[in-house]
């Protein structure tokens, strides 16, 4: 039979402490406290104006010191946080208290300190990062910053040899946790009154009871604590007496070890910060490094001042389980994976798993995922979570898919029960983090449609709904990596989300320091692929000059393909040419790529076209690093190369060019037809002579080869230079006669071209055609005589979008030359960008077009560029 109402037991504490405090928050029994405080004050003031030595007057002190003081005890046991009285002043009282008992504590004897500091630490707020030197980092509410009085007054008791006995020993732990350990601090470095407790434990000297176990679980859950003999023995103690522990226990053993890689060591500093600190008033740095740039709207300033606190409450980072290092590290040796407790929980959970509550049975699924624990008992947790799906209650809906999820355990059946009570459970306020793992799993199922009989959710709903609860709170998020992971989860899904996509821009744009340039590569790489892609993004991403050189290759090169897709204006492109700069010149003073990287950096800088003087140290310097550690650097790697470079233009390092010329020289033998008739042109292009040693023996495997029409056109141009300049070589002559024999179509096979060529000669009348025989070019001296009146047909596009280039149309007055223009794919770019050093920049002709200006200058034309429309 399955129970509705089956309420967890940190619920039941977490009710009852909202009862007590609802109770007492008029006064919170403040008066009483207060009274009890003056009384003990007026105790101290007199031992300490008092000068009498008798033994019955100290006597009679003391016992007026121990009656005040334990009625201070007991008014502390009862005191909760009042509202009518100011933080302030209790935090003063509280403070003077201490104080006072340090005053006196000759006068206490040791049983009446070990009750004040049990009752003490029930007011403290005990949740504060404090480092190895006592320093606190966060304060936090009632914590007392004196930290140091505290741990005097422990180290009196272990001086004193104060008796620990089974009544007294997890009194003495928690209120030493309470009061003198910071979150998350490591066990070893706490005092020697704790470790001789903990001792006293696990060697068996001292029983304690389930619920004393209980209680010390609870307390080391939330201060986010590791003892690993305490934990190690526990562990122990459930194996050994499983039939007398509850599912509870087992549950809260497996919860909390869940929680424990991701337990924070420090205090994370981050936008929140930035404005708390400054009262919601943006700063442009609020002493840790943390700009506010941009004015926030008042709403965002509003939801961020008034978030819930989830400063200390662990979030499980998902994405996948702990490695065994990471294991390690946590646990301080302990092999968790292979331990008895493990091996047990594999033996006995298929006899009992049925008897387990939901969040027990979600709880102690999660522990196996967290730390990738393979078993063959993971199937039933699907089967036993169905009979359940219905009645989740407390989150469990969305832990389930997570967990469930990323077990890869489950059906469709499953998941769109589960998802089907997702939405009505948003109401509740709900970590971000956790509704942002039930986003990140959907996406990563896949899911899009379940249309059962009582079910269905539309492809986008969902996401929808999801997305919408993450908007307002998407400020809130530490882990960067985690909204990478959300934008990815919605590119597989292919649903964008545009809310939460300015969302991000905003806080980016205010918060510059926010995301690491990485994080925000990855980020725009997932909205490119759903469509959501703006300037904004970009000019966000090419600020970032301080991070440009922590980033790889893999991580810049998306940055320089994404250029293509912006139309920039000169601030943008200014501070790209400035982005690409840093970026280089830092690979040529620190980095050594490897090949792959190298080719990955070419490919992008020749989308864009761009070169920097750096660019050729870069490849000489990786060249002889990839042939000092693997060897020959391979015939396709050569090529791909030499192809690159041939775009970027004539290579000016002299060193470079002759270590290239050696590597062809070493493989010309292992180049095919189509290979080295590249070759050949590529080579010409980087600036190697025509009489150059090893060009004239790629020409000359070229003859021997004799391929068939490849490249042909590229070789036409080749060829016209050779005739240029004369070369009476007999390898030229040889390949020269080749070429003669190709019929070069590049103009013609296309009818598009075909019909712009024909548009262009009906248009200039009295004009000759060339575009038979190379170099395919039309005569347009016939536009001298009537330049104004010529329409130029739609197709046709004047080159007006460079820098310092020739217009459509030159008007000479030298007559004596024709004019002529040639055609160029208007999908290509005929330019090749030069960076310079300073940041300035200059627009160049690429090899080719500076070939065909050369060809037609040389034939006494005057040449102009005319683009093809773009296809």
């Amino acid at each position: 039979m399955i129970l509705r109402r089956q309420i967890p037991p940190w619920e039941i504490s977490s009710r009852n402490t909202y009862r007590k405090w609802k109770n007492n928050k008029t006064n919170g029994h403040f008066k009483l406290f207060l009274n009890s405080f003056k009384s003990f004050n007026n105790c101290v003031n007199t031992t300490q104006i008092t000068t009498i030595s008798e033994k019955n007057c100290m006597n009679e002190l003391k016992r007026g010191i121990s009656v005040n003081l334990e009625e201070v005890c007991i008014r502390l046991q009862q005191f909760s946080n009042p509202v009518n009285c100011g933080k302030k002043n209790i935090n003063q009282l509280l403070t003077q208290l201490i104080i006072k008992v340090d005053e006196v504590i000759s006068y206490i004897s040791l049983d009446s300190l070990f009750k004040f500091l049990v009752s003490y630490s029930k007011v403290v707020n005990s949740l504060v990062y404090i480092n190895n030197d006592s320093h606190i980092l966060v304060k936090n509410g009632f914590k007392i910053s004196n930290i140091g009085l505290f741990k005097k007054l422990f180290n009196i008791l272990e001086t004193e040899k104060f008796e620990i006995n089974k009544h007294n020993i997890i009194q003495l732990i928690e209120s030493y946790v309470r009061l003198c350990v910071g979150y998350s601090q490591d066990s070893e470095t706490f005092c020697n009154i704790y470790k001789t407790a903990v001792n006293l434990i696990v060697s068996g000297k001292i029983k304690i009871s389930q619920a004393d176990f209980d209680k010390l679980l609870l307390l080391f859950d939330r201060m986010g604590l590791y003892d690993r003999a305490f934990i190690e023995f526990y562990s122990r103690v459930l194996c050994k007496y499983f039939d007398n522990f509850t599912q509870d226990q087992f549950g809260n053993f497996c919860r909390y070890l869940s929680k424990l890689p991701y337990v924070q060591k420090k205090p994370i500093i981050t936008h929140i910060n930035t404005l708390s600190s400054n009262n919601g008033r943006n700063s442009s740095n609020n002493g840790d490094g943390f700009k506010c740039v941009k004015k926030l709207p008042y709403s965002y300033i509003n939801r961020l001042l008034n978030r819930r606190n989830y400063e200390y409450k662990v979030k499980i980072d998902y994405s996948t389980s702990i490695s065994t290092d990471r294991e390690t590290e946590v646990l301080k040796g302990w092999d968790f994976r292979n331990s008895k407790f493990v091996k047990f929980l594999d033996k006995k959970l298929p006899y009992c798993l049925h008897q387990f509550t939901y969040y027990n049975l979600i709880d102690v699924a999660e522990m196996y995922y967290v730390y990738g624990i393979k078993s063959e008992i993971l199937p039933r947790f699907s089967s036993e979570i169905w009979k359940y799906l219905y009645t989740l209650k407390y989150g469990y809906t969305i832990k389930a898919l997570i967990v469930l999820g990323n077990l890869g355990l489950g059906d469709g059946l499953t998941y769109g029960r589960l998802i089907r009570n997702i939405p009505s459970s948003l109401a509740f306020n709900w970590a971000p983090e956790l509704i942002a793992e039930a986003l990140i799993t959907c996406g990563s199922l896949n899911i899009q449609m379940f249309n059962y009989s009582c079910i269905y959710i539309s492809d986008v709903s969902l996401y929808n709904k999801l997305s919408q609860y993450l908007e307002r709170r998407v400020m809130y998020f530490k882990d960067p990596k985690l909204i990478c992971r959300i934008f990815e989860a919605l590119t597989i899904a292919k649903v964008p989300q545009y809310g939460l996509y300015y969302q991000l821009l905003t806080l980016l744009e205010s918060f510059p320091n926010w995301l690491h340039l990485k994080h925000i590569i990855q980020i725009s790489k997932s909205t490119m692929l759903v469509g959501m892609f703006e300037k904004r993004l970009f000019r966000i991403l090419i600020s970032k000059l301080d991070e440009v050189k922590e980033c790889s290759v893999s991580e810049i090169v998306p940055i320089i393909l994404l250029s293509k897709e912006i139309v920039m204006d000169s601030e943008d492109s200014k501070n790209f040419y400035a982005f690409i700069l840093r970026y280089i010149s830092g690979i040529n003073g620190h980095v050594e790529l490897e090949l792959d990287e190298l080719m990955d950096l070419l490919n992008g800088l020749v989308t864009i076209q761009v070169k920097t003087k750096d660019i050729e140290q870069i490849i000489l310097k990786t060249i002889r690093n990839n042939n000092k550690m693997v060897g020959r650097l391979g015939t396709d790697n050569l090529l791909r190369l030499i192809e690159y470079m041939s775009i970027l233009g004539k290579v000016e390092s002299k060193e470079l060019l002759s270590v290239i010329t050696g590597l062809v020289s070493e493989d010309l033998q292992k180049f095919n037809e189509s290979e080295v008739s590249t070759l050949i042109w590529d080579l010409i292009a980087i600036g190697v002579e025509l009489n150059d040693e090893t060009l004239l023996k790629v020409v000359k495997r070229f003859n021997q080869l004799r391929p068939m029409n490849n490249k042909t056109h590229l070789l036409t141009v080749v060829s016209m230079l050779v005739r240029m300049s004369e070369m009476n070589d007999k390898v030229w002559k040889d390949f020269l006669k080749i070429v003669e024999g190709y019929k070069d179509f590049s103009w013609s096979k296309s009818q598009e071209n075909i019909n712009i060529i024909k548009s262009v000669a009906n248009t200039i009348k009295d004009s000759e055609t060339f575009v038979k025989q190379f170099p395919y070019t039309i005569d347009i001296t016939a536009l001298y005589s009537n330049i104004d009146s010529i329409n130029i047909p739609k197709g046709i596009k004047p080159l007006n979008n460079y820098e310092k280039e020739e217009n459509l149309i030159n008007k000479s007055n030298d007559c004596r030359n024709d004019m002529a223009l040639f055609y160029y794919n208007a999908d290509e770019n005929p330019f090749i960008l030069h960076l310079n050093p300073d940041g300035t920049h200059e627009h160049y002709f690429n090899f080719y077009c500076q070939t065909r200006k050369k060809i037609l200058q040389n034939l006494g034309w005057k040449d102009t560029l005319i683009f093809t429309p773009n296809k």
